[in-house]
């Protein structure tokens, strides 16, 4: 690889935005007939994590077992939606199976903590990452505009806090999760008519940003042991919270605001 490439691609800007913004809008476009959009998540996040840490499954550590959940979810989520009829039913097994993958994943850096702080903290883990997923498949998979909105807010409100808590890799693994929901995004902005998202969007959006939050909380505590842990959290679940609600806000507004854009360039177009 020339070095100018070598040294381009190392670029975090290039890592965390525009190498998983370019992955998943090519996946949006090239899958948008297909009702398959929705896979423009988990091309940017497999885009980042290929240029920070490279595609690896062994060792099977926390970061890889990530990976594995990364990969898997969107094969469920298209068996859900096109092989099986969503149902709540439905949607709460699958947030149990998300709860579970998380313990999967971090249970075991999670109970290397004293006494009740490791049960506590797989506890937190389990019921965040259920309410999660189980959230976004009963209010926002029928929505391409909102899950997009939630889900970019969701990656770039994780990466941030990441990247606050000195965790670069997971801070890059979050905005790059926002940066392939934006992608997920452009293609309904330009044409003007929502994608299919889904469990084949929402599951690896949610599940993936909800286990890389995790991550990044379980390398925090462990570099930092005498940190404090409830001010931490609190930080990070409001700067969450508050990007989430942008972005819902954001999505509701540029719905009530299209109409009157389009109005005003025919408006220049008669003009002219």
């Amino acid at each position: 690889m020339p070095e100018w490439l070598e040294g381009f691609l190392s670029n975090p800007a290039v890592q965390a935005g525009a190498a998983p913004f370019i992955a998943g809008l090519v996946v949006a476009l090239a899958l948008r007939p297909l009702r398959l959009s929705g896979l423009a998540v988990t091309a940017a996040f497999a885009a980042c994590m290929y240029l920070v840490s490279g595609i690896q499954f062994s060792p099977l550590t926390a970061t890889r077992k990530l990976l594995v959940l990364a990969l898997a979810a969107p094969v469920i989520g298209i068996l859900v939606d096109f092989a099986f009829k969503p149902t709540r039913l439905g949607s709460a097994l699958i947030a149990i199976a998300a709860a579970l993958g998380a313990w999967w994943a971090f249970g075991p850096v999670l109970q290397q903590r004293p006494g009740m702080e490791a049960w506590l903290g797989i506890a937190s883990v389990a019921v965040a990452t259920a309410f999660a997923v189980g959230f976004s498949q009963a209010a926002l998979a029928g929505d391409g505009v909102r899950a997009g909105a939630a889900a970019l807010a969701y990656g770039i409100g994780t990466g941030v806090a990441a990247i606050f808590s000195a965790s670069i890799a997971y801070g890059s693994y979050g905005l790059a999760l926002g940066a392939g929901a934006g992608a997920f995004l452009l293609p309904q902005m330009i044409s003007g008519t929502k994608s299919f998202a889904g469990a084949t969007f929402t599951l690896p959006a949610m599940l993936t940003s909800r286990d890389d939050d995790a991550g990044e909380d379980a390398v925090a505590r462990r570099a930092r042991p005498g940190a404090r842990p409830a001010r931490g959290a609190a930080a990070r679940a409001a700067t969450r919270a508050g990007m989430a609600a942008g972005g819902d806000i954001l999505a509701v507004r540029l719905r009530r605001r299209r109409p009157r854009l389009l109005a005003r360039l025919a408006d220049l177009e008669e003009g002219a």
